[in-house]
């Protein structure tokens, strides 16, 4: 396998892992919104429920992924900025997990995005960036599940502390930084490799899924093994086992091979499930909405043959809401007019952020539609492009001076 020497900023692998990681986070979501306790933790459809609750793995490696190959080494570092910018965003548009229930403020999904982005991007700039992340990988594996589970009196640890350890629970927040940075590191690791070969050809392709069909056989053995021999349960809820760590990895090589093969051998259903840019932020408001608006309609508990067919009408639709609104977040107009828009927008976060913890204790569909609306805005502000420059014809700068 010959590296080729052009890089690039798209990966249509990318789109499709996305869109696979969309798929699955819509029905761990739903099976927990609409299906009895019962039903989302055995059977079939339980294994439904257990299987999107790896979504998170497959987005927080899309994240280092594509950052890959959007900071490729040129000899010029990328400016910071547009990241924190991004990263600020999704912070803001975490807390409205939160402020519906009247609390103040945590760590969710879409601000572990933003830890991720911003770690991903500063190793980005060192002069050896593979390496460095192969070392934070290392180390924080030691962390996690070496000094982690003896350290003692975790009651005393200091928070940020037992943030980053990971081995205990931290109240507020969802993912701890190890291992969950983990993946963008590994997909940061993984893109590179990407960008210096030719997945057009069939003979790569086929190496890649030789190579990855081994390494997910290997995982999901070793998963298993260490399930049955050590006790180790597949636990990801505030701390993550060691079982389900290597368990995640096997999920994600598997997840990664179907990206590919989609993508080459099924252009049409690759272009379907494909979510690109603002498009994979915004199916998130859109199924929790779809998921409100269904509860409201049949009440839950559901059963397991109508949770079915629920989950085959919300999958398309949130896909296509999606994918037109970012559509028209990316529209021209909007960037001609982003200096007006984009404090107009931030003001009307602020204040519907005040009226969903105003609105915490009220039942009912309003707090939801503000969240929707909400989060909506800050995937708006997140696609809204630069205006494009504006190029001048030497014929008419000559005659304005005449003039």
């Amino acid at each position: 396998m010959k590296p080729i020497a052009n890089s690039r900023a798209f990966a249509p692998e990318l789109d499709v892992l996305r869109g696979i990681a969309a798929v699955l986070m819509i029905a761990n979501h739903a099976g927990f919104r609409l299906l009895s306790a019962g039903d989302s933790t055995s059977s079939s459809s339980g294994a439904v429920v257990f299987l999107g609750g790896f979504a998170p793995v497959i987005f927080f490696f899309a994240t280092g992924f594509g950052i890959a190959l959007t900071s490729r080494p040129t000899g010029a570092a990328r400016p910071l900025g547009p990241v924190l910018w991004k990263a600020a965003l999704l912070v803001v548009a975490d807390q409205f997990f939160y402020w519906p229930h009247g609390i103040a403020c945590g760590l969710d999904f879409f601000s572990f995005i933003a830890i991720s982005s911003v770690v991903v991007s500063l190793v980005a700039r060192l002069r050896r960036p593979v390496l460095a992340c192969l070392v934070l990988i290392v180390v924080l594996l030691a962390l996690r599940y070496g000094l982690g589970p003896i350290w003692q009196a975790p009651a005393r640890e200091p928070m940020l502390l037992q943030w980053v350890l990971g081995a205990h629970a931290v109240a507020g927040v969802s993912y701890p930084l190890s291992p969950w940075v983990v993946y963008p590191l590994l997909g940061f690791v993984l893109g590179r490799l990407y960008d210096g070969f030719d997945m057009s050809s069939g003979r790569i392709r086929s190496a890649c899924l030789l190579l990855g069909s081994a390494a997910a056989l290997v995982l999901l053995g070793m998963s298993l093994l260490l399930a049955v021999f050590s006790s180790s349960a597949f636990f990801r809820w505030g701390v993550v086992s060691a079982a389900y760590f290597l368990l995640s990895l096997g999920v994600l090589s598997v997840a990664g091979l179907v990206a590919m093969q989609l993508t080459y051998r099924l252009p049409r259903v690759a272009s379907a499930l494909a979510l690109r840019g603002v498009a994979s932020f915004a199916v998130i408001p859109i199924h929790y909405a779809l998921l409100h608006l269904c509860a409201a309609v049949l009440p839950p508990p559901l059963e397991r043959w109508t949770f079915a067919l629920l989950l085959i009408a919300i999958w398309p639709i949130s896909f296509a809401a999606a994918s037109r609104f970012a559509a028209w977040a990316n529209a021209d107009l909007l960037a001609r007019h982003r200096r007006v828009l984009v404090p107009g927008l931030l003001f009307s976060v602020a204040v519907l952020g005040y009226a969903t913890l105003r609105l915490a204790a009220v039942e009912g569909m309003l707090a939801p539609l503000l969240v929707l609306v909400a989060q909506l805005m800050v995937a708006g502000l997140l696609g809204m492009r630069n205006p494009a420059p504006v190029r001048v014809i030497p014929t008419q700068v000559m005659a304005s001076r005449r003039e």
